[in-house]
């Protein structure tokens, strides 16, 4: 009787552990029942309880669930003592970077500058948000004044050829490489470097009447770059850094074969540098997501071993300081929660944008605003370049309140000033996903903003059972699938529709 006793008291012990903390509440449900706590955790064969795990069912419109807010945004760092000086970055450097409201290193930062200054290839893999273009940008920076200052080379020195860059920044869209670069012309204030920035649209033009003239960073797409070396506007002999940003995108199957290509054009620094003396050109690589592809298309050009990882813990996982929305509803109530959302937002001056998976929806969202009262701008990649010129900005600095887009957006651009990120459409996969919840809550923003998903079908609640399954599982998991191949997940997708299609 008394062991019965015993054990009935610790399974008591128990069932209190699984409970957790009631005042911390992790995943707040519409039924309180299947709320999670801080602290609660699950049996190894336990069955872990999703409120999302009925959604495939239309009977479940009007459910939702919310991911609270966990603490501070994880990047930034608390220790008191750590400034950029103590990185090796010099004193005009560091005075450029405090103008840019840059006082701090993030965690990433700390991390990183060292490894890049060093002259080491690094792949810096960190989450959205967390201050990654510094993290190469500002060392680069330093190692090509160290270089000009070595060398003795001034403005109009015939030891500068033209148009032979020492530095090169690679971003897979237009948008991102001028914000880069608008960026970098803030850092390199009243220093003795030159930065350009080169994009698709107006090439061809562009190439016919091409300037030749002293660079020191420049800054272009894939493609550009690749027309511009192929046609010997662009030299490489002087090349020492090439940097690829986002690389995860660049990496996979959209991509990746004109990078390889590129890559190859390029005498790569194949080992580790030996008392920082260069064997080649250093390859930076930056992202919010590792691919599962980059060691194998990597590795064709480049020894995988050659990289100094740098990454943070919460690299792959859910951003813990933004709160996180999901709300089943039925397809023809979207609309109008939608604009009931957005109105409230604009009221109160707080910038919005709102994801749509496809280029056609992603303009009549923005259509439907604009005819009910809300001012919107729109930018998907189907535009034509002479329209996307300026979008974003307009966005940026506060002319338009509200953005309706597709990925193009989520991908490396600093959205500072949003507060809300409205996914009208659940994103094709987990990384999408990740790229998209870092437009909001990002270093810089006093606010943390909040993501909010509608969930209209089976196959979208499928994805949003992994993001609530991880959340509960908070300090086990990260998301799954996170490093996947993008293109080729949709490309799978749309095969898979295909051939239920042709069964019906």
């Amino acid at each position: 009787m008394v062991k019965d006793l015993n054990e009935r008291q610790e399974q008591d012990k128990l069932n209190k552990s699984y409970k957790g903390n009631p005042k911390v509440c992790i995943v707040s449900c519409k039924d309180a029942n299947l709320n999670h706590y801080s602290g609660q955790s699950y049996g190894k064969f336990d069955k872990v309880p999703l409120t999302s795990r009925s959604w495939g069912h239309r009977k479940t419109n009007g459910d939702h669930f919310v991911i609270n807010s966990q603490g501070p945004n994880p990047s930034i760092l608390r220790d008191e003592e750590s400034d950029f000086s103590k990185l090796l970055i010099s004193e005009l450097l560091t005075e450029n970077l405090t103008k840019m409201g840059c006082t701090k290193p993030t965690i990433v930062q700390k991390l990183a500058i060292k490894s890049v200054y060093r002259g080491e290839n690094t792949l810096i893999a960190a989450e959205t948000g967390s201050g990654k273009t510094l993290s190469y940008l500002a060392p680069v920076i330093q190692k090509i004044l160290d270089y000009k200052m070595s060398k003795n080379i001034v403005e109009g020195s015939s030891a500068t050829p033209l148009n032979a860059p020492l530095g090169l920044v690679i971003t897979p869209g237009r948008e991102l490489c001028e914000q880069i670069s608008k960026v970098c012309q803030s850092l390199i204030e009243n220093l003795p470097i030159k930065a350009q920035c080169v994009t698709g649209g107006r090439l061809k033009r562009d190439m016919l009447n091409a300037e030749f003239a002293e660079v020191d960073i420049l800054f272009s797409t894939i493609g550009a770059i690749s027309k511009l070396t192929t046609n010997h506007i662009v030299r490489l002999d002087q090349l020492k850094h090439l940097v690829l940003d986002e690389a995860d995108t660049l990496l996979d199957d959209s991509f990746n074969e004109k990078v390889s290509h590129f890559l190859r054009k390029c005498p790569l620094q194949m080992t580790r540098p030996t008392e920082g003396v260069y064997q080649g050109v250093q390859v930076v690589m930056a992202s919010a997501t590792i691919p599962r592809s980059a060691e194998e298309i990597l590795s064709q050009v480049i020894p995988f071993s050659s990289f100094n990882k740098v990454t943070t813990q919460q690299l792959h996982r859910l951003l813990p300081h933004v709160p996180q929305k999901f709300v089943r509803i039925s397809h023809l109530d979207k609309p109008a929660r939608l604009l009931e959302l957005v109105k409230k937002d604009v009221s109160r001056n707080l910038p919005v944008i709102v994801f749509s998976n496809r280029s056609d929806r992603c303009d009549w969202v923005s259509m439907f605003l604009n005819e009910n009262g809300v001012s919107c701008v729109n930018l998907n990649g189907n535009m034509a370049q002479h329209f996307r010129v300026g979008r974003f900005e307009e966005f940026l600095t506060g002319k338009q309140m509200v953005l309706s887009c597709t990925d193009v957006v989520s991908r490396g651009l600093d959205t500072t000033n949003a507060h809300h990120v409205v996914n009208y459409d659940v994103p094709n996969n987990i990384s999408d996903y990740i790229h998209r919840c870092g437009r909001v809550g990002r270093v810089g923003h006093p606010s943390t903003g909040i993501v909010t998903t509608f969930v209209c079908h089976p196959t979208e609640a499928e994805l949003v059972q992994k993001i609530e399954y991880a959340a509960r599982k908070t300090h086990e998991d990260e998301l799954p699938n996170v490093n996947a191949n993008i293109k080729r997940l949709i490309n799978s997708q749309v095969l898979k529709k295909n051939e239920k299609s042709l069964l019906v």
